[in-house]
């Protein structure tokens, strides 16, 4: 008699455990508890849930409900070419349908894009919803590449570069080039490669046996961008790493329709 004493308190408190949970409009625990003090027989409480299981756009303290994405195409696009210290040559190449990233191991595309008040004032106040993905076509083959279109694979980077760049025509001695970003006035790096000249490394992505004709690169800083501003405007400059070569569509090619393009998303 004085063991059953003994052992009718652990009886209750054990049952008292094993019904606790079952307080409440749901019952989830209906069974042992484990040593962590979970119903290790039973899902949590919400796994059951669609509501839970499913999150929505406005869920939590830091999402947010997003505007549709954005698309602005280049308002201006180039590239440099180191010309073995010509630093006035005759061809740019602001008018041509291709501008090539990587030839000879040292051309640079220039991009300009027009944001528009709204998206200006939201990289100006560094939105911290803000994402900017550069997309460049690129071109398997075209006239201007005389065949395939050459194609190496590395890596691009993406700077932010100063935007007092002029884009030239087809015209001689008109535009940006290695060491002018515009005629008879230098860059203060050949190349647009100076401090004065762009920004920090903002983006990039591998180039790959597989990568497609769409090459997105996400702008993976967009709070740099502020300083590099000019009115509306925003420029890029897209370099070659690793040994890296593509040739892409301009503004001038196809009417436009392959030309670089810039997405962005926001919260509204």
């Amino acid at each position: 008699m004085r063991t059953l004493l003994r052992s009718l308190p652990l009886v209750v408190l054990a049952f008292g455990l094993a019904t606790v949970a079952c307080v409440g409009d749901d019952p989830v625990a209906t069974g042992p508890l484990d040593a962590g003090g979970a119903d290790a027989s039973s899902a949590p409480p919400d796994a059951a849930s669609a509501d839970a299981a499913v999150p929505t756009a406005d869920a939590g303290p830091d999402a947010c409900a997003l505007e549709p994405p954005v698309k602005r195409t280049a308002a201006g696009d180039t590239f440099l070419l180191d010309e073995g210290g010509n630093c006035n040559p005759a061809t740019r190449y602001g008018g041509s349908e291709v501008v090539n990233v990587g030839l000879s191991d040292t051309s640079v595309i220039l991009l300009r894009f027009d944001l528009g008040a709204d998206l200006a004032a939201r990289v100006a106040r560094r939105d911290p919803s803000l994402t900017l993905t550069l997309v460049v076509e690129r071109l398997a083959t075209h006239p201007a590449c005389s065949g395939p279109c050459p194609f190496k694979t590395g890596r691009l980077h993406v700077f932010p570069v100063v935007g007092d760049w002029d884009e030239g025509t087809s015209a001689s001695y008109t535009g940006a080039a290695w060491c002018q970003k515009r005629p008879n006035v230098a860059w203060s790096v050949p190349g647009a490669a100076g401090a004065a000249d762009r920004g920090p490394l903002v983006g990039g992505v591998d180039l790959t046996a597989s990568t497609g004709a769409a090459i997105a690169i996400p702008v993976s800083d967009v709070g740099a961008l502020a300083p590099w501003l000019s009115g509306t405007t925003i420029s890029f400059a897209v370099t070659a790493v690793g040994g890296a070569r593509v040739v892409v569509a301009s503004r001038e090619d196809a009417g436009g329709a392959r030309a670089a393009a810039l997405t962005a998303a926001h919260c509204r």
